[in-house]
């Protein structure tokens, strides 16, 4: 699916900070409780930092405005950061590592890039591939016991804003309730089994 066309399904966190330093770690900040329980935060979270100080430091965004945009779809989390434009440095004069080397780092060589718009701003974005869950067949609830509880609760929040989109009497409903509900027992069942592990633990 292209990414114009998963747009529907995505959740979206967009900000306008101010091209001050100390907007960095709001931008942390904000991307760490946007993405809260998804596998790709903490790299998100990095990526968002490198990228907005980016803006505030080589950029014509210094002492002007940045804007975070971040996008949640069910295989990956979209990141980027659009600045005001104006000449970068790329490369360090004493060949230490730049910003960018971190992304490349993180996303994978071909998962991130720059984009100009009419404007003459300058996008910098990053894809941050998800694990892949394994899709049931027809009228066979998902296997999700190997799942963490962050992807759990990524997962869930994926499924519950497609839901959200879903039409009353679509199809797509039926599978999607589906997949919630077995999330929801998978949950309750490790509440459950972590209650009982702490009683036992008390008894003499």
């Amino acid at each position: 699916m292209s990414r114009a066309a998963a747009a529907e399904t995505a959740m979206q966190y967009q900000r306008t900070f101010h091209g001050r330093a100390d907007q960095i770690s709001r931008v942390r900040r904000d991307v760490a409780s946007y993405l809260a329980g998804c596998p790709a935060a903490d790299d998100a979270v990095l990526i968002a930092s490198g990228l907005a100080a980016n803006a505030v430091t080589h950029s014509a965004s210094a002492g002007e405005f940045f804007t975070v945009r971040c996008e949640t779809y069910p295989d990956y989390v979209w990141i980027e950061v659009e600045d005001l434009g104006g000449p970068w440095q790329l490369t360090q004069p004493d060949d230490r590592p730049h910003g960018l080397d971190l992304i490349g780092a993180l996303a994978g060589p071909d998962n991130w890039g720059t984009d100009t718009t009419s404007d003459g701003d300058r996008i910098v974005w990053a894809r941050l591939d998800l694990p892949q869950i394994p899709k049931p067949g027809p009228g066979r609830p998902p296997d999700v016991t190997g799942l963490t509880p962050s992807e759990l609760e990524c997962t869930r929040r994926e499924l519950a804003a497609s839901l959200a989109l879903a039409r009353p009497d679509s199809p797509a409903r039926v599978p999607i309730l589906a997949h919630l509900a077995a999330i929801d027992t998978e949950l309750a069942g490790r509440a459950g089994r972590a209650g009982r592990a702490g009683r036992d633990a008390r008894q003499p």
